[in-house]
């Protein structure tokens, strides 16, 4: 049993591994987001191969570090040995949402601060919506990194919730954002309705 329940978490780390490759990595994410007062703001996100290793909730063997590890996924190199689990039942629920937030979006239609009501997580942005969402960092160089992948509602575990009203997605050195990955169904996107400095990351 223990070594099929290693197998179908090969499996899934693997297709997680390369729609990540495919949507994410080298890749920023702009959320324009609207708080309850009716007020726009945003969040950049960022994603690297580094960081494909904190979303899956393994442990890699044989002090494999995050970028060797997500090599051997891309590559199908990567076996059952390569990886062990330290908080097993988390992991498999980390595991079995990860399909569903690993794209251009991340299926995600709320932001939000991570409220601290945990002593086993620590993340600062949280990402998502009712069913899973990913939690973010700020890293030295002023960007947000994922570091976390959560099966939960994520109005449970932020302060204020702010609604996603589009996203918009670009690769790494491109100048603005041009590609939208997601607008809100009944919310109205008006570019010209932007404060300054979230239209300076849209123009063309």
């Amino acid at each position: 049993m223990r070594n099929v329940i290693k197998k179908k978490a090969l499996k899934t780390i693997v297709g997680c591994a390369k729609a990540y490759e495919r949507h994410l990595n080298g890749r920023s994410l702009l959320f324009i987001l609207k708080g309850e007062d009716g007020n726009i703001s945003s969040l950049e996100v960022s994603f690297s191969a580094y960081h494909f290793l904190h979303l899956t909730g393994v442990i890699t063997t044989n002090k494999t570090n995050s970028l060797k590890f997500y090599k051997k996924c891309i590559s199908r190199e990567i076996t059952e040995a390569d990886f062990y689990f330290k908080y097993k039942k988390a992991t498999l629920l980390k595991l079995k949402i990860l399909p569903l937030i690993i794209n251009p979006s991340l299926s995600a239609s709320i932001v939000g601060d991570f409220a601290g009501n945990s002593t086993k997580l620590f993340t600062s942005k949280v990402v998502g919506d009712q069913v899973a969402c990913m939690g973010f960092v700020l890293g030295k160089n002023g960007r947000y990194y994922p570091n976390t992948a959560l099966n939960i509602d994520a109005r449970k575990i932020i302060k204020t919730e702010y609604k996603i009203v589009a996203t918009f997605r670009k690769r790494f050195g491109e100048k603005c954002y041009k590609e939208m990955v997601y607008k809100h169904p009944k919310e109205v996107f008006d570019s010209n309705s932007l404060p300054k400095e979230i239209v300076f990351l849209l123009k063309k």
